[in-house]
Formats: structure tokens, C-alpha cells, sequence
């Protein structure tokens, strides 16, 4: 019906003149972008978050249980970070 068909409407797609894609919805803060070189996580105009090469770049995280790089693993204890 007419709200299904509105909903569709607040998705957007948009190709820039260099290629890059945008995905987005028009009721959210957040979007993503496509280009040759990287994928990226956006909140508003800030990137959260993207992919280059083979490498994921996070600046701010929040671990809610555990983490793991490489053979160490951190886990939340109360305040701190426990690594075995």
C-alpha cells in the first residue's frame, strides 16, 4: 500500500561523479559508501568506520564482551579488560 511504497522512497541510492555509491535512507543518520578503494561507515558526516586493502579501521569501539587479536583475548571484567 501507500506506506510501503513511502518507505521504499525514504532509500536512496547515488552514484557520485568519481563512482562512488551511496546508500542511505532519508529517516537515519546513517549511510554508507562504495568506491574503488575503501567501504565506508557513516553517522551523519563523520566516518565511523571503513575498509581499505585488507584492513578494517574502527577509531572508537565499544567491546561489550570480548576481543580477540591474534592468539590474545581480551574479555570485559566490571571496568577492565582481562587479556589471556
Amino acid at each position: 500500500g501507500q506506506n510501503e511504497l513511502n518507505d521504499k522512497l525514504r532509500a536512496w541510492f547515488n552514484f557520485s561523479q568519481d563512482g562512488v555509491l551511496g546508500i542511505g535512507r532519508s529517516d537515519t543518520a546513517f549511510s554508507t559508501t562504495i568506491s574503488f578503494e575503501e567501504l565506508a561507515f557513516w553517522y551523519y558526516s563523520t566516518k565511523v568506520a571503513y575498509m581499505r586493502g585488507d584492513r578494517l579501521h574502527v577509531p572508537n569501539a565499544v567491546v561489550e564482551e570480548s576481543l580477540k587479536i591474534g592468539d590474545i583475548t581480551g574479555e570485559v571484567d566490571g571496568d577492565y579488560i582481562v587479556w589471556s
